[in-house]
C-alpha cells in the first residue's frame, strides 16, 4: 500500500480517493507523513435492487434494519479515521449504489466532524446541493466533461480517466479485462491520458474546478484502468511521463517568492 502512495507521489499526484474501501490505520499514517491528502469514501450499502442508475430522479428505498447498519458503519469510521490529517473530505456515496436520503446523511457526517468537507454524492444522482461542499460529476469521455458551475459548491470530478491497456503476463485473468478505453500501444496509452489531462488543466483554470480524480491506481482484477499492473510489477508509463504533464498545475498554484526570497 505505501508503494501505491510513493508511485503517485513520484507520478505527480497530491491526492487518493480510496475508493468504496476502508484501508488500516498504517496507510492513512503512511499519508499523513507523505504529504498525500485523502478522499475517503463510504463503502456502498444496499443490494442490486437498490441500485439508482443515472438516469433516475428518485433515491433508492431501504429498509430500517439495512439504514441503521449503514450509519452505524458510516459512524465508526468516521471515528476510527477521523484523527489522520490525511483525510480531507468524506464521500458519503459513490453514484446510485444503496443510494438513500443523501441530504440527512450529509449533515449527519458534517455534525460528526465539522473540520471537513462532505460530498454527499459522487456523481450520478446530485439531490443534496444544500448539504453537500462539492457537485462532483463522473465523465469518462474521451474529453472529459466540465461540471455545472455553482454559486455555493466547489465543482470537482469525482472519477475521469479509465484508459485501459492489458500487459500480457501481469493479467489477473487472461479472460477477463475491461476498461472505458482499450489500447494495446503504449504511445497511444500516454496520448490518451495526455489528452483527457489537458482538459482537466484547461477547466482548472478557465472553469474554477477545484480537484479531479483519476480513474484509477493500479488495475484492479479483471479491470485494467490502472496507472500499473494489478501486481504493481509494471507501470503502464513512467512515473516522470506523468509528473511533466502535473507541472503546469502544480506551478500555477505553487506560492511566489517573497521579497526576502522565500515562499509566503
Amino acid at each position: 500500500m505505501r508503494y501505491d502512495l510513493e508511485f503517485l507521489k513520484k507520478a505527480g499526484f497530491n491526492m487518493v480517493r480510496k475508493h468504496i474501501k476502508v484501508e488500516p490505520a498504517r496507510y492513512y499514517y503512511d499519508a499523513d507523513h507523505m504529504g498525500m491528502l485523502i478522499w475517503q469514501d463510504m463503502p456502498s450499502g444496499g443490494g442490486e435492487d437498490q441500485f439508482v442508475t443515472g438516469s433516475s430522479q428518485s433515491q433508492a428505498v431501504l429498509s430500517s434494519e439495512v439504514m441503521a447498519q449503514q450509519q452505524v458503519e458510516l459512524s465508526r469510521m468516521i471515528g476510527h479515521l477521523r484523527a489522520f490529517p490525511s483525510i480531507v473530505l468524506w464521500v458519503v456515496n459513490n453514484e446510485g449504489w444503496g443510494q438513500y436520503d443523501s441530504a440527512t446523511l450529509a449533515r449527519f457526517v458534517k455534525g460528526m466532524d465539522p473540520s471537513r468537507l462532505v460530498n454527499a454524492d459522487s456523481g450520478w444522482l446530485d439531490v443534496a446541493p444544500g448539504a453537500s461542499d462539492v457537485f462532483d460529476i463522473h465523465t469518462y469521455e474521451d474529453v472529459p466533461h466540465v461540471p455545472t458551475r455553482q454559486s455555493e459548491r466547489a465543482i470537482v470530478i469525482g472519477e475521469y480517466g479509465g484508459v485501459g491497456q492489458p500487459i500480457e503476463g501481469h493479467l489477473w485473468r487472461n479472460d477477463k479485462r475491461w476498461s472505458y478505453q482499450v489500447t494495446n500501444d503504449s504511445s497511444d496509452y500516454l496520448a490518451r491520458y495526455r489528452r483527457k489531462f489537458e482538459e482537466i488543466v484547461r477547466q482548472a483554470r478557465v472553469h474554477g474546478l477545484s480537484a479531479s480524480v483519476y480513474t484509477q491506481t493500479t488495475d484492479v482484477e479483471g479491470e485494467i484502468n490502472g496507472l500499473l499492473t494489478y501486481d504493481r510489477a509494471v507501470a503502464k508509463a513512467p512515473a516522470e511521463a506523468f509528473a511533466t504533464m502535473a507541472k503546469p498545475l502544480r506551478d500555477a498554484y505553487r506560492p511566489a517568492a517573497g521579497a526576502d526570497g522565500e515562499n509566503q
